[in-house]
């Protein structure tokens, strides 16, 4: 996965597009305002993953070939939200996940969650 400079940082804002929850801080990180963001392929980004301190959005393609990489790029006990069509290939590579959504009261959901090693995803 490859850092994007700032100024370079909202190619991949596609990639996030239905992201659940979430989408102050991605766009913060897409803005530059916050974070880093990581891709695959800066000519033709197929997975993102941003950070900020210890959270993770990881997005795009699950079957593209640098998705396991993003997700094995989380430290252990660092957090992890990705969209429902990545829960499969994260049971697959992080086999210790547990579910949890968080929800703030009056607010919408934030979505499925994960932590490795400690990891958690919401169900399917």
């Amino acid at each position: 996965m490859e850092k994007l400079a700032k100024d370079g940082r909202a190619m991949p804002r596609g990639l996030y597009a239905g992201f659940p929850g979430l989408h102050g801080a991605i766009d913060s990180a897409l803005e530059g305002v916050l974070g880093e963001v990581f891709v695959d392929d800066q000519s033709d980004p197929r997975v993102a993953r941003i950070v900020i301190g210890d959270f993770h959005a990881v997005a795009g393609d699950p079957d593209a070939p640098a998705a396991v990489e993003a997700l094995r790029e989380v430290p252990d006990r660092d957090y992890l939200a990705v969209p429902k069509s990545w829960h499969r290939l994260v049971r697959r590579t992080l086999p210790k996940a547990r579910s949890y959504t968080v929800c703030v009261p009056g607010a919408r959901p934030m979505g499925p969650r994960a932590s490795r090693g400690d990891a958690r995803i919401a169900p399917d």
